[in-house]
């Protein structure tokens, strides 16, 4: 990608793979506003308000988890697609009326396996972090989840490969 810290774009989709040891606490997060958090083994997006969607999986210690998320504030779509180490993401959950914005939150503090500030972190391995700031579809998903990119993919703006050493290709 092109380095730009700031993750509120009015599009974007954030995708990551997951293991956790422990179901708890705050896999992603850059505000108040816009950070994901486990209510029991569900997944809790807080995107632009509390409680913008609720995952209907219920994620198990020892998986890996691939998860995406997606948004668009000019179409007030805001969708969660969840995949795992033996299946490809699909939509899981998705709110059609969202309202809320994450574009003017002044999102630059990224924190993977934690949340803002880097507190409640998660117990877990996480990879493959990627920022895109257009709204990606479930094929445009689908088509490269499980692939590592080369970095000059169109519309990827961060992207961490991590593989272990926590390298920032972008």
């Amino acid at each position: 990608g092109n380095g730009t810290p700031d993750w509120g774009s009015a599009t974007g989709t954030i995708s990551f793979w997951i293991q956790w040891d422990t179901v708890a606490n705050r896999p992603w997060g850059q505000h108040d506003n816009m950070e994901t958090r486990f209510s029991g083994t569900n997944l809790v997006l807080d995107w632009g308000a509390s409680n913008s969607l609720i995952s209907s999986t219920s994620f198990t210690a020892g998986k890996w988890y691939f998860i995406a998320i997606v948004w668009n504030e000019n179409t007030d779509n805001l969708y969660l697609y969840i995949g795992d180490q033996n299946n490809p993401p699909t939509l899981n959950t998705q709110n059609n009326a969202w309202t809320s914005t994450v574009s003017t939150v002044g999102v630059t503090q990224n924190n993977f396996m934690a949340s803002k500030g880097g507190v409640n972190s998660t117990d877990g391995r996480g990879d493959d972090l990627r920022y895109w700031n257009t709204d990606r579809t479930l094929a445009q998903i689908q088509s490269d989840y499980n692939t590592e990119l080369t970095g000059s993919e169109t519309n990827l703006r961060s992207y961490f490969k991590l593989n272990n050493t926590f390298d920032d290709i972008g």
